[in-house]
């Protein structure tokens, strides 16, 4: 401080350093440090002594941190300036010769500086947009006004910092991967995607198939469920599924029949948290063995006639849907079919909750002895489409992603898998 005050004596006080245009940046930084030492260091100092000991009212809270926050910052700003004007002052000092000009070049950048800083710290501290929480953090003894935008309501999972560096198809995989389930474990309800999204079966088994393991449907009440995966409007509800599927085809008892395959229910935000509608299911139809998608929501039913399920035949299934209104259906890698209707925007819509159930469990909705999660995957049972049947069959590999895949992630996923048709 007192060689603060030695310096600024001689500057101020001698006719020609004050007068001198390379000196004036010089005296604001030094009365801006002078300053800092006046009001900041005592406080901070005597913070360091008392600690969280030492009350005082949010005024004096306001006044410190404005105090710290406005000297700290125009002190940068003016520094920077004047690295600008110390070139000008050497190579272009001819730009300085009239008094229009002086002003314009010297002088009025100091004062919008000065009076931008100085205002910007005033509204954010004594009138911010925001209602403050005052954290009293010992560092530097500054009380930290912090301000809420704002709040996150969310999720955060898998945060990794890593001494290695993934290349771009990783990254995006653990970015979009909703929930993923590869049945290699045991424990056939663990997910595998970066979320780990456990799920609820039901009389489901782990078979093995050309050295891999894959999941058995084999009763009448087998099924598979993954739920309390959301799609965010941010991504305009757009998702991709994608999944190995092996059905054991039999004669059916019934005309007009199906074999239930797969459903998409997302829960209803007005209602309660076990309401839930059904988005889309996926059916077989066993006397031509091809692919049927249904959309209750519009009544849209779409029957894939380029599509072959065959027999004890594994095979790669891919959906995805491209807002606001089509949706690509694919076969081994092989786009089979799209369609495009304006009412698809309409099926999704309030960021809902999502199951995804593999299997037609409880087809008979009038079983009184139904699971608590019937809600959750009765597309099969109150929507009497056809004569549905149970599946059996396996199925490897179900993975659900938040985003659109191409043709080439399709074909590159449908080629990674044994295809095999032996057990």
């Amino acid at each position: 401080m007192l060689c603060c005050f030695f310096v600024l004596y001689y500057l101020l006080f001698d006719r020609i350093l004050r007068q001198s245009l390379n000196n004036h940046v010089i005296i604001i930084l030094l009365f801006i440090c002078l300053l800092y030492e006046l009001f900041d260091v005592p406080f901070i100092l005597n913070f360091f002594l008392h600690g969280f000991n030492w009350e005082f009212p949010v005024s004096f809270s306001l006044f410190w941190s404005f105090i710290d926050y406005a000297l700290y910052g125009t002190q940068f700003i003016v520094f920077s300036w004047a690295t600008i004007e110390r070139h000008i002052l050497i190579f272009h000092d001819r730009w300085l010769f009239n008094r229009k000009r002086r002003f314009l070049i010297h002088y009025l950048p100091l004062i919008i500086l000065i009076l931008y800083s100085f205002i910007y710290y005033c509204i954010i501290i004594f009138a911010p947009f925001c209602p403050y929480i005052f954290y009293r953090l010992p560092a530097y003894g500054v009380p930290f006004p912090l301000t809420k935008a704002k709040p996150f309501y969310g999720l955060i999972d898998s945060l990794s910092i890593l001494n290695a560096v993934k290349n771009a198809s990783v990254i995006r995989f653990e970015a979009t991967v909703l929930c993923q389930y590869r049945f290699n474990s045991d424990d056939l309800n663990v997910g595998w995607g970066p979320n780990n999204i456990r799920a609820r079966s039901q009389h489901v088994y782990r078979s093995w198939s050309n050295n891999q393991s894959v999941l058995l449907f084999n009763d009448s009440d087998s099924y598979f469920q993954s739920t309390g995966f959301t799609l965010m409007y941010s991504n305009t509800y757009e998702y991709s599924i994608a999944f190995w599927l092996r059905l054991k085809i039999q004669k059916p008892e019934k005309g007009n029949s199906a074999i239930a395959v797969l459903q998409l229910t997302s829960s209803i935000p007005a209602l309660s948290s076990d309401s839930y509608t059904c988005v889309m299911s996926i059916h077989v139809y066993p006397d031509n063995q091809t692919l049927g998608y249904f959309f209750p929501g519009i009544f849209e039913l779409l029957n894939v006639s380029g599509s072959f399920i065959g027999n004890n035949t594994w095979i790669h299934i891919g959906i995805a849907f491209e807002s606001p209104q089509t949706y690509y259906f694919y076969q081994n890698g092989k786009l089979v079919a799209t369609d495009i209707k304006r009412r698809f925007s309409s099926v999704i819509a309030g960021d809902p909750r999502f199951s995804a159930t593999v299997g037609g469990a409880y087809l008979d909705d009038s079983d009184p002895n139904k699971p608590d999660n019937f809600e959750q995957m009765k597309c099969f049972a109150r929507i009497p489409t056809f004569n549905y049947t149970k599946m059996y069959g396996e199925i490897d590999d179900l993975t659900f992603y938040s985003r659109i895949l191409n043709s080439s992630e399709f074909s590159a996923l449908a080629s990674s898998h044994v295809t095999d048709s032996s057990v």
